[in-house]
């Protein structure tokens, strides 16, 4: 019988805590190599194809793959097979990491199965990331489920904060490379896949899901215009916070030559979050939201003034700025769609959130990825003006209810 099994028939805490445990280590060790392997595929390629350019199709190919298989992703949460499709993800993806070894170690196209791995792993985040959700609240008993996401929550921006900058700390002494690094990805989904792979529980025999569509979904959004408003500035949002993500890197390289600073302003951006998620408990999020918004037109006009002093010191101001407002401001967005939107279509407004986020990084990265290059600063001044007018949109909209 299964730790599942047992929880379903009376099996006690016990068996509870080793499925927690078998999630957080699933999901700790798939995040610790994808982490690194995106800091090093972002400083790689820059250091490599000495352009932001480059780079813009990397990114682009992980939005592309992402929305593309983001529809599909819902439609698997929602069958009977949903915990074998995350094995068979991990599984493959694990796979698919040792196939790019081989082929960079016989063949000289580094790019191309560079970017085919990107595709490929980022199509298993797509689809499998709706299933996780579900089997985080088939799992774990509902009095444990909030402690178990802080968990979760503190452990991943924990990670996020020390594998940048012990990635660009191996990089820059020539300690891991690309075939190292791909390794070591390939490794953490196979280890992924070994506790996944341990889970069995009843609710595969439950029934398809049925009822509400995407189409409800839309039909209710438009008929709020606070909730379309969040998802529309949410896709724009993502465009211009995707432009920002490309020029820290190509700026760290080619304006500072400083490989490590890429890593450190990643990091601080993820303790920011930390001290983010942190402060909710002593300073509350009010239902609009508002703190926050006013936090993010800060950090957008930041972002100019750091155009204009271009220095490494205002380059961390500034992410620590946003880490520390985008962090609070997605507790309030999951918090306003929860208490603002019918309960059966929730989970449909987080995979519209999803779905938007997928279109707008490859088309923010595109087109950012043809002006960084050369004209880093504009670029800079476009990303501030985007981020400080979404923000500032919400009020006027607010005062008008």
């Amino acid at each position: 019988m299964s730790a599942l099994d047992a929880k379903g028939k009376g099996g006690g805490a016990v068996e509870s805590e080793r499925v927690e445990l078998q999630l957080a280590t699933s999901k700790f060790s798939s995040l610790v190599g994808t982490s690194i392997f995106n800091v090093f595929i972002n400083v790689w390629v820059i250091d490599t194809f000495g352009s932001a350019r480059v780079l813009s199709h990397v990114l682009s190919i992980a939005g592309v793959s992402s929305l593309l298989f983001s529809f599909l992703g819902a439609t698997i949460s929602k069958k009977l097979y949903f915990i074998k499709a995350i094995r068979y993800a991990d599984g493959l993806s694990a796979i698919f990491c040792l196939i790019a070894d081989v082929l960079l170690l016989t063949t000289n196209y580094r790019l191309p199965i560079l970017l085919a791995l990107v595709f490929t792993l980022n199509m298993n985040v797509a689809m499998t990331g709706p299933s996780l959700k579900r089997l985080i609240g088939i799992a774990v008993s509902k009095d444990r489920i909030i402690g178990f996401n802080a968990v979760i929550s503190t452990g991943t921006e924990t990670i996020k904060v020390v594998m940048p900058m012990l990635t660009t700390f191996l990089y820059t002494n020539h300690w891991l490379s690309l075939i190292g690094t791909i390794t070591l990805n390939g490794i953490s989904f196979f280890i992924s896949f070994l506790f996944i792979r341990g889970i069995w529980c009843e609710s595969e025999s439950l029934s398809d899901g049925n009822g509400v569509t995407y189409k409800s979904a839309f039909v209710y959004m438009f008929k709020a215009p606070l909730l379309a408003y969040l998802i529309i500035a949410g896709f724009f949002s993502n465009i211009f916070l995707s432009g920002y993500t490309l020029i820290i890197p190509t700026i760290a390289i080619n304006n500072f030559h400083d490989h490590s600073l890429y890593g450190l302003i990643v990091s601080i951006e993820s303790a920011a979050a930390i001290l983010g998620l942190l402060s909710i408990r002593y300073i509350h999020i009010d239902e609009q939201i508002s703190r926050e918004r006013w936090g993010l037109i800060v950090g957008g006009l930041s972002v100019g003034v750091t155009g204009i002093f271009l220095t490494k010191e205002a380059f961390m101001l500034t992410s620590f700025i946003l880490g520390f407002f985008y962090a609070r401001y997605n507790v309030g967005l999951q918090s306003y769609i929860q208490i603002n939107v019918r309960n059966e279509l929730i989970g449909y407004f987080f995979s519209m959130i999803f779905i938007c986020a997928s279109i707008a990084v490859p088309i923010g990265s595109t087109l950012f990825g043809l002006i960084i290059d050369q004209h880093a600063i504009e670029a800079l001044a476009i990303i501030s003006a985007g981020i400080t007018v979404i923000n500032a949109i919400w009020f006027v909209l607010i005062s008008r209810r």
